[in-house]
């Protein structure tokens, strides 16, 4: 994915790329690489070997727990980012008023992950999670975040952003008069 976004962008000419496919798609789908690079790292040796990663240190385990949160939370903060421009462009937001928000963008979505990232750090949170597979037999444990409450710098953003694009959904719904098209259909 990340590849092709990244070919395409280059063989078009920079007055024809969208703005947000020119930063955000291509760097939410390099945090989506870094976020399946962790999980295939976690999860694909447990097919061979449920206690592969049962050596590991804390501080080993923590570090690589904390690299899958960062990119699970910058890959959700741009799909979000997204959205919100997407919103913009139907509110009429000119085209270099976007451009030059790129940078504000770029500073949201990273300070939202090093924040979701490193509280768990403070908190001492990062280790061996037991996870939903135990109960299937299919792996021990995974490193992540060990306390519920610090799960939250992971979920709460998403939760978040998820109402957001249902905002959205319906504000577009709204604004593109389909709403008037949905009552009639259901008489």
């Amino acid at each position: 994915g990340a590849i092709r976004v990244r070919r395409s962008l280059i063989n078009k000419p920079a007055k024809n790329r969208p703005l947000f496919v020119i930063q955000h798609v291509l760097f939410m789908s390099i945090c989506d690489v870094f976020q399946q690079l962790w999980l295939g790292f976690v999860w694909l040796p447990i097919g061979f070997d449920s206690d592969w990663n049962a050596d590991w240190s804390w501080f080993s385990c923590s570090l690589w727990g904390s690299f899958g949160q960062f990119f699970l939370v910058a890959s959700a903060s741009w799909n979000f980012i997204i959205a919100l421009c997407l919103l913009r462009m139907l509110r009429a937001t000119p085209m270099y008023e976007l451009e030059q928000e790129i940078k504000y963008h770029h500073l949201f979505v990273w300070g939202v992950a090093s924040i979701c990232c490193i509280a768990p750090w403070i908190g001492n949170s990062y280790g061996y999670t037991a996870n939903i597979e135990l109960q299937y037999g299919f792996a021990n444990f995974e490193c992540w975040i060990e306390e519920r409450s610090y799960q939250l710098c992971l979920y709460l953003p998403c939760m978040v952003y998820v109402f957001f694009a249902l905002i959205l959904v319906i504000f577009t719904i709204i604004k593109s008069g389909r709403i008037k098209q949905i009552k009639m259909s259901l008489r």
